[in-house]
């Protein structure tokens, strides 16, 4: 997944990346990381795939997590584990740091109501400080 989703970021649609989330950094500096990118994901095997192919094997990877999940609070039962941080930390990047164009990210909004709900609730239950440490660094000014 983790590939499937720098894929998405960075090779498909890096130029949505930077207009959404990245307005400040210079754009030879997102060309870079997305050709680095695009040349490791080929060396790694999953960059050799079409970008229809990616964007179905993510929607195949988060519909996998779903079933899992079932209707289970969490991965194992009423409590999280690491597990569940280490699937959060890969999910949130689906549903808050990549483009509004990643068809991906609105399968799981709109189409996995259980996953959705879980990373929420991982956010709300681990993270409540969550807009406090995560900033808009690369698009807005720092507040004072």
């Amino acid at each position: 997944m983790y590939w499937l989703v720098l894929l998405e970021r960075w090779v498909y649609h890096r130029a949505e990346t930077k207009a959404e989330k990245l307005t400040k950094l210079p754009s030879l500096f997102v060309w870079e990381i997305g050709r680095r990118t695009n040349n490791q994901a080929h060396a790694q095997g999953l960059g050799r795939h079409t970008q229809p192919e990616v964007e179905r094997l993510l929607r195949e990877d988060l519909k996998a997590i779903s079933d899992f999940l079932g209707d289970k609070k969490f991965l194992f039962g009423d409590d999280a584990c690491a597990v569940d941080c280490a699937v959060f930390g890969q999910l949130c990047q689906v549903m808050w740091h990549v483009p509004s164009v990643v068809t991906a990210k609105a399968y799981l909004e709109e189409s996995l109501p259980n996953l959705k709900s879980y990373v929420e609730r991982m956010r709300t239950a681990y993270w409540p400080d969550w807009d406090e440490c995560v900033t808009d660094c690369f698009t807005k000014e720092p507040t004072k």
